[in-house]
């Protein structure tokens, strides 16, 4: 658990990487939300990767609002698994 959040939150260690590709981005504090629809990913990290556009999904906030994004499919590495072509959400935050 990170002491980062208030109340603590689960904390992972990840890499990124293009699929087939080397990991090239990370290691990285990751925020496990285990009641989240998508994973997002800041889009500095994505464009380090040279990763392009999948496609074009709505992403709807807690709150409601409602604004369309872009998807990139990476391959998240945790310790010694890899996770292949994993659909992220780009976000400039």
């Amino acid at each position: 658990y990170s002491k980062r959040y208030t109340p603590p939150a689960p904390e992972v260690q990840i890499q990124l990487a293009l699929p087939e590709e080397g990991f090239k981005v990370g290691p990285l504090a990751a925020f496990i939300d285990s009641g989240a629809d998508a994973s997002i990913v800041p889009l500095r990290y994505l464009r380090q990767l040279r990763s392009p556009a999948a496609g074009l999904k709505v992403l709807r906030s807690q709150w409601g609002e409602r604004r369309p994004v872009d998807y990139h499919l990476v391959d998240i590495g945790i310790g010694e698994i890899r996770l292949p072509s994993i659909p992220v959400v780009a976000d400039e935050l």
